[in-house]
Formats: structure tokens, sequence, C-alpha cells
């Protein structure tokens, strides 16, 4: 038999398989997804922090099912039974980001930085996080202090459009909060038209404005309806649906190389 932690291991690099499948073709294996989730079942039958990395994995694979239900009741359960570290905490903000969960995915992201203890690596993927959740100035503060720790060539990308971000805001009079419940809105009327997960997003920012876009496996047509149903749910929804600082649309996901 397979000791837990090896057994732990094996999950997590076939879902990652599954999760990279998924971004570029927009289909899960089923079969492969059945299976990890009864060996994460098994997991699940141990005590405490094994018990703990099954659950979390079980809501690793609801949340690439979209299955919004059973990715909180998993991460409930296994918070229930162990601590979760950092790097916990941005897997599950990542996880419930895929599942459109995006309220309870801001939530892990703070509570991740707040333990962050000026480790790089969490540092870096706490920016990335902000950056998907429009906290732009939480994802500032991630820059400086890699900075700080002469840590510079974790940034890469991401400085510019940060920084474009955060003056564009500010020169607008307008929260990181404002343009979160935007990007949140969106995703959810997306997700409830098409009930699928999320496989990341791409966004720009110049001195002009941020563009949020958001990859979606269809035909240019449909991508092209989705466009409207976001514009014309923003403005009905939001007084002002700030167009003026950030736009959203859908695109073709990335070619698999």
């Amino acid at each position: 038999m397979m000791l837990p932690v090896l057994k732990s291991n094996e999950i997590v690099q076939q879902l990652q398989t599954l999760q990279l499948d998924y971004t570029y073709d927009g289909v899960v294996n089923e079969f492969l997804h059945r299976k990890l989730l009864r060996e994460c079942e098994a997991l699940c039958n141990l005590d405490g922090a094994y018990a703990a990395d099954g659950y979390r994995l079980k809501a690793a694979l609801y949340a690439l099912a979209g299955k919004q239900k059973e990715t909180i009741d998993a991460y409930q359960e296994a918070e229930f039974r162990a601590y979760f570290s950092a790097t916990h905490l941005l897997d599950k903000a990542n996880n419930l980001q895929r599942a459109g969960l995006h309220s309870l995915a801001r939530e892990a992201l703070y509570q991740a930085y707040s333990i962050h203890n000026h480790d790089p690596e969490i540092l870096q993927r706490s920016l990335k996080v902000s950056y998907a959740l429009g906290q732009y100035t939480l994802g500032l503060e991630a820059i400086n202090l890699l900075d700080h720790l002469n840590r510079s060539d974790l940034i890469n990308e991401y400085r510019e459009s940060i920084n474009n971000s955060v003056k564009l805001s500010e020169k607008a009079k307008v929260t990181d909060n404002e343009i979160f419940d935007r990007i949140a809105f969106v995703h959810k009327v997306l997700f409830d038209h098409t009930k699928k997960s999320f496989s990341g997003f791409r966004q720009h920012a110049t001195e002009n404005g941020i563009a949020y876009c958001i990859p979606m496996h269809s035909s240019i047509s449909v991508l092209i309806e989705y466009d409207w149903l976001i514009a014309d749910s923003i403005v009905n929804y939001f007084d002002d649906p700030l167009d003026h600082l950030i736009t959203f649309s859908t695109i073709l996901p990335h070619a698999r190389h």
C-alpha cells in the first residue's frame, strides 16, 4: 500500500495535469476526475493532516468541475481537520476563483497575506492573486516588499500593469473593492450562464485603462454573445459600470504548444 503522503503527491501531480488540460482544451477527463475523487475519499477516511489533504484535493477537483457547493463544503471539512498555511490558502484562493467564488477567494488571499512572513514565494503568489481579483493596492505592497528583499526577478510583467492600475484607480477615485465587485459580478454572470469553471484571466493596464479578459472555450460567435451578455448585465446592475476605467471581454484561450 502506498504511503498517504506519497498518494497525496501523486494526486497533486495528476490534478495539475487535469487543470492544465482544461486550460487548453476546456474539457475535464471524467474518468481521471472520478478516479482522483475516489482516491481523495480514501485519504479523507484517515486521521488529521492526511484527511485534510484529502479534502483540500477534493475541493480542487470539485472547483475544476464547477461544483461550487461541493468545493465550499470540502474546504470547510479540510479546515476543521488541520491548519491552513499561506500556501494552502493561496491554493484555496486560486481554486475558489476557478469555481467562480470570488468573494471567498478574496478572503483566502488576505488570510494568506497576513501570514506571509516575508516569504518571497508567498509574496509572488499573493501578487498574482491580487492582480486577478483587482486588489491592486495589495499587489503593489507585495511588489515593494519583493523589491526590499532584492527579489525583483519575481515581479516580471506585473510591475507596470499594477502600477498603472493603482494610478488609474486613484485618478478616477475608484477603490479596489469597487473594481473587485465588477470582476466578481462578471464572473458570476458567466458562471450562471455556462456552469463551467474558469481557467485564468488576462489583464493589461495602460495609461488609458484596464482591459480584463476571461478565456472561454467557445466559438467566436458565442464569445461575442458572452460579451453582449456581460455589457448588458453590468450596465443594468451597477449605477456606474466604471467602463471609463475597466472593460471586460471574453477571449479564446492560448493554444497548446
